[in-house]
């Protein structure tokens, strides 16, 4: 058998071609996007987490309370912490927009600007856990059990209520807000001898209860817890009422 060297290597040199025009008309195989993971958190860093939480806790309550005076104390404290260095710019970013906001709560003039600053460090809160990929996870207690329908009984339901919105914030978990926010919105006031104040406060509060539940970002349900934690606070200011409102995290287990 003769071997036409010649006509061998044009029948190469066609397949070649073919095998070339072939994948030009192939659309590249697209590749995953590749994102640098977060570090694992260090012990220094879990625990200014649970500083800032329960310094932001502290600043939460006291607000709700009417106690500008207490807000102020505890945000201070949390706009003075010291930064925690060597994290990535996310996370550098959100400290300074956490110790920002506290600084704006400190030097509050009322209650209405401590509780539009106090939300805007919720959110701050709540963007770094949605970055980092772990934070807190509150889960849903149950309410509160009915015990008639007197004012106490109803500030009660609406504290637990108030409490799953503030939570949502911190956490970013945007179930857990909707559920307070409906809860508050559809909660009542109570019957009979209602002060004028606790009224005219309790429909501020269904609104901005009913605001949050429409929103449809985080940013929007920060503005409307705002106006729910400035009535509550006012409220009890107006009231010269200091009630116990109890910190209770209520992590979630899993």
């Amino acid at each position: 058998m003769v071997i036409n060297v010649a006509e061998v290597f044009v029948r190469l040199s066609l397949v070649a071609v073919v095998l070339v025009l072939s994948a030009c008309g192939r659309a590249p195989t697209p590749q995953p996007e590749v994102t640098a993971a977060p570090p694992p958190p260090s012990d220094a860093l879990v625990d200014s987490m649970h500083s800032n939480l329960s310094l932001t806790a502290t600043a939460h309550t006291a607000l709700m309370r009417g106690d500008l005076a207490g807000a102020k104390e505890a945000a201070s404290g949390l706009a003075s912490k010291p930064r925690i260095e060597g994290l990535p710019e996310p996370w550098m970013d959100n400290q300074v927009a956490l110790r920002v906001k506290a600084s704006e709560v400190s030097e509050a003039a009322d209650l209405a600007a401590g509780a539009t600053a106090l939300s805007k460090v919720a959110r701050a809160c709540g963007d770094c856990h949605a970055f980092v990929g772990v934070g807190p996870k509150f889960y849903a207690v149950p309410a509160p059990p009915a015990e008639g329908e007197d004012v106490p009984a109803h500030m009660k339901h609406h504290a637990w209520a108030a409490d799953l919105m503030w939570k949502g914030l911190v956490s970013n978990q945007a179930d857990l807000y909707d559920r307070g926010a409906k809860a508050l919105g559809e909660a009542e006031l109570g019957h009979g001898s209602t002060p004028e104040a606790l009224g005219e406060r309790g429909q501020e509060v269904h609104l901005a209860a009913a605001e949050g539940l429409a929103a449809d970002d985080m940013d929007g349900r920060a503005a409307a817890y705002a106006k729910v934690l400035a009535s509550c606070g006012s409220c009890h200011e107006a009231l010269e009422v200091s009630p116990t409102i109890p910190y209770t995290p209520k992590l979630d287990p899993k």
